[in-house]
């Protein structure tokens, strides 16, 4: 059973599907009709949920006051098999009836109730309530392990929880020194989310050294934190940052509120940035809770990614998208939030190239002597030349004909003024700029990309919004005609992704390209040429950032053919040594939706022969390219770009292992 937009529905329990009677519309067609035949074999019309079972039978099933109590009671069931026979239970003699968890998911995604009820189990969940399924399925059960844990339920809210003895947290001892932006805050300006005229606060801002970094620059930032900055107002921004925040908290219940009023305050996009499992030392702390405290009284919790992610998308109902190992975004403006997707996935175009291309040199002055008498009059396109230019230069970047919107307001009207209308300046420009394909290779570029962008929304199973970003619609209609005929090519190319021929293929065009390495069973590249793979290996980079967030930290990434895996590679003076040192490497598991890192800062292991990786236009090419021929020159048997111990390569040239 799935939803028109291609996301499951119903909460599903081994082979069964559970759903509320008002999210029936969402199912096929043929699904609906058993469900009113087996109604009316029952000949009863009392039931709030069904349950579907693979083998076709059908349950209707009663519970008390679903939309009021949040776990309701199951007061009476009627089974229909396959036959139209029909067994009733009747629960309501029972003290201690089967109760209903979850219910959020048995409802259609419209229902004006589900934030209510998602974030109740999400508080519950952060209780450790949900860990044993098998102690909570029944009335009695359940109101035992809510006492249990200490937790008093008044509707959908908890209003009491018992409090937990333990030693004191100095949570504002964790907050440190900064002599540059933090990581999260760095994560907003890579994605170009934190602009000059951008509103930004900062919730939790310990000192204040991003604040202060952020007004140096010209960006109106201010903060709140409750050791540091007690007094300062909580202002509304655009963008909210929420960085190292929940992992200094102890009490999970409290990091879910504390992301619910930090979103509250967001009108675009909120930033959360957490410690991650690995990255800190444990030795020597204490538990405490899921955490660990130290002997300053200060408490860290580690998460893992899904960890975060899942206790964000709960929280607030929406998706978290991976920025990077620890960061996330949260976007409230869900038009942004298309924009950012789309912007991410452009392939890389050397706009200024196009600029000079489009817009001719200046033409000679002439002196009064050396005029020709008598000149032939210039037409409306000459006249305008430098306009057309510029117009032609948007279009270059676009693929297609701007409208207004997309063009600088002094360009509108040099336009208006000299040539009338836009179409119109565009067939002038055309005639005069457009021999040489240009214009046909843009548009190929960009058909691309939102092939790219369709596909990793398919990946990421996102909702579609009502609307799409008004530039978004323009490249639909000009490039694809409709968005069906858009998502269809998105879908084709996802589904690509699972032959490993087809990624061998692209693996073969990059190279063929010049764009990285080809082995045996990977592409090896350059991170700066990411951007101009092919479409399906750029899906490929793009699945594996829905999972880790960006890759834009890595200096080298291969692609393994077969696999369904992705390796980041960083090292230290990647860009000008060359041999830089390898520092870390990360492998990627789309199948299995994990990832494993590798730390080699104890190693002296260095990447030989890394011209190969590289495409001649990038900086230092020529020079890495010489001097991996010296090398080669005594090291024949490096046949291909490789890692290899540093004291290899010092004997092989002679320098000792200094």
């Amino acid at each position: 059973m799935v939803a028109p937009e291609g996301g499951k529905i119903g909460k599903r329990i081994g082979r069964s599907v559970y759903l509320h009677r008002s999210a029936l519309p969402l199912l096929p067609e043929e699904r609906r009709a058993v469900v009113s035949a087996a109604a009316e074999a029952a000949g009863w019309d009392s039931w709030n949920v069904v349950r579907l079972e693979n083998g076709g039978r059908v349950s209707l099933l009663e519970y008390q006051g679903f939309e009021d109590v949040p776990f309701p009671s199951l007061i009476e069931s009627r089974l229909v098999d396959v036959d139209g026979r029909v067994a009733r239970r009747d629960f309501r003699p029972s003290p201690n009836p089967p109760l209903l968890h979850r219910k959020e998911l048995l409802l259609p995604p419209n229902h004006p109730r589900i934030p209510e009820y998602a974030a109740l189990t999400a508080e519950l969940e952060a209780e450790g309530l949900f860990e044993e399924p098998n102690r909570i399925g029944t009335r009695q059960a359940w109101e035992a392990r809510l006492k249990e844990a200490g937790v008093v339920l008044v509707g959908h809210s908890i209003v009491k929880s018992s409090p937990r003895p333990g030693p004191q947290v100095a949570r504002h001892k964790t907050a440190i020194a900064r002599h540059r932006l933090s990581v999260p805050m760095q994560a907003l300006v890579r994605a170009g989310l934190l602009s000059e005229g951008r509103t930004v606060f900062d919730y939790g801002c310990g000192r204040g050294d991003d604040i202060a970094a952020l007004g140096s620059a010209g960006i109106d930032a201010k903060g709140w934190d409750p050791h540091w900055r007690p007094a300062a107002e909580l202002a509304e921004a655009e963008i909210v940052n929420l960085g190292f925040v929940l992992n200094v908290i102890e009490r999970p219940e409290e990091r879910i509120e504390t992301a619910r009023m930090a979103f509250a305050l967001a009108s675009v996009c909120m930033c959360v940035g957490v410690m991650l499992v690995g990255k800190g030392s444990i030795a020597g702390l204490r538990r405490l809770g899921d955490g660990y405290l130290s002997n300053r009284g200060t408490f860290q919790k580690y998460f893992t990614q899904a960890e975060i992610k899942g206790l964000l998308e709960r929280a607030l109902g929406l998706e978290a998208i991976a920025a990077a190992p620890g960061v996330f975004f949260v976007f409230k403006d869900k038009i942004e939030e298309q924009r950012f997707l789309a912007g991410r996935l452009r392939q890389a175009r050397d706009a200024s190239a196009l600029i000079r291309r489009a817009v001719p040199p200046p033409r000679p002055r002439v002196s009064k002597a050396e005029r020709v008498p008598r000149q032939p009059r210039l037409t409306v396109a000459e006249r305008n030349r430098e306009t057309l230019a510029a117009l032609w230069a948007v279009a270059l970047d676009l693929g297609r004909l701007p409208v207004e919107e997309e063009l600088p307001a002094d360009l509108v009207s040099a336009v208006a003024d000299g040539v009338g209308s836009i179409k119109r300046a565009f067939v002038m420009a055309e005639r005069l700029f457009g021999g040489d394909g240009g214009l046909e290779a843009a548009r190929d570029v960009r058909v691309s990309d939102l092939i790219v962008y369709f596909a990793l929304n398919l990946f990421n199973k996102r909702q579609a919004y009502g609307e799409l970003p008004p530039e978004l619609q323009r490249d639909v209609r000009a490039f694809f005609g409709s968005l069906k005929d858009a998502e269809e090519a998105g879908r084709e190319l996802l589904f690509s992704l699972g032959r490993p021929e087809t990624v061998a293929a692209a693996c073969r065009d990059a190279a063929s390209q010049g764009l990285g390495y080809l082995g045996d069973r990977s592409l090896l590249f350059d991170a700066r040429l990411a951007n101009r793979l092919p479409a399906l290996l750029r899906a490929y980079i793009g699945c594996a950032e829905k999972l880790y967030g960006s890759v834009d930290r890595a200096d080298a990434i291969k692609v393994h053919i077969g696999s369904g895996k992705l390796t980041l590679l960083r090292y230290k003076g990647y860009a000008d040594m060359p041999l830089p040192r390898l520092i870390e490497r990360v492998k990627i598991n789309l199948k299995e939706q994990d990832w494993d890192e590798f730390d080699y800062g104890n190693e002296d292991r260095v990447l030989a022969l890394k011209s190969l990786l590289m495409s001649p236009d990038l900086p230092d090419y020529q020079a890495q390219a010489g001097f991996d021929a010296g090398l080669k020159a005594v090291l024949p048997e490096l046949m291909g770009p490789i890692d290899i111990p540093r004291e290899v390569i010092d004997r092989a040239l002679g320098r000792g292992t200094t």
